[in-house]
């Protein structure tokens, strides 16, 4: 059976107008590790956790303490990367309590099973057209690497939308050397501790030391 807005969005309260454009496709934020079924409508991007399923590689962590919904009006939107596979979004993200983000970026396609689209394709083919035609309603710029006739983004807007990408690497490596940092610290301190605590007299002693010839060159 095909799950699709009328499953996923039973007890969701959609705008007056409001109509699904793109039904029922996956969506994995690489941002906030969490799995999504994700739908487009002509007023924004609504995503829903994905319930008992996890794409992310998190296991039970996938959307730890995130929404259960996640929206992105197509007005509050400054540019999309969109290539076979992969979004990028430079826009205002918000949650179930009106608290926002400003940028997101994942995987999406046809889903686990059961969803609205047979292909990969089919979910890419869709969605871009339809951002295509919401891009120039809304005046946000599109960057599309493979189909270069649906592109507005010029150089300096693909450069910021490369960098929503590159400052997470960055944010992720730093915390995860953090992490390993502390952990030799922890599991190293048992066997080196007598070292530290020389260092720390060496160090003391050192700095007294100095101080004291300072004061006499400074009298």
């Amino acid at each position: 059976m095909t799950k699709n807005a009328s499953n996923f969005l039973s007890n969701f309260p959609l705008e007056e107008n409001e109509t699904i454009v793109v039904d029922s496709f996956s969506y994995i934020s690489n941002k906030n590790k969490t799995t999504y079924v994700g739908f487009l409508t002509n007023l924004r991007f609504i995503f829903r956790q994905a319930q008992n399923v996890s794409l992310s590689g998190m296991g039970i962590q996938d959307g730890l303490f995130e929404s259960e919904y996640q929206t992105v009006p197509l007005n509050r939107i400054r540019g999309l990367k969109l290539k076979k596979g992969r979004l990028i979004i430079n826009g205002d993200i918000y949650d179930g309590e009106g608290k926002h983000t400003a940028s997101d970026f994942g995987s999406f396609g046809k889903g686990f099973g059961g969803l609205s689209y047979s292909s990969h394709d089919e979910v890419f083919v869709r969605i871009l057209e339809a951002v295509s035609e919401a891009g120039k309603e809304h005046d946000f710029y599109l960057w599309t690497p493979d189909n270069p006739e649906y592109n507005t983004a010029d150089e300096t807007q693909q450069k910021r939308l490369t960098n929503i990408t590159q400052s997470e690497l960055k944010t992720a490596l730093l915390l995860s050397g953090g992490v390993v940092g502390v952990l030799f610290f922890f599991t190293t301190f048992e066997f080196l501790w007598p070292f530290y605590l020389l260092g720390g007299a060496g160090f003391g002693g050192y700095k007294f030391v100095k101080s004291q010839n300072e004061t006499v060159t400074h009298q």
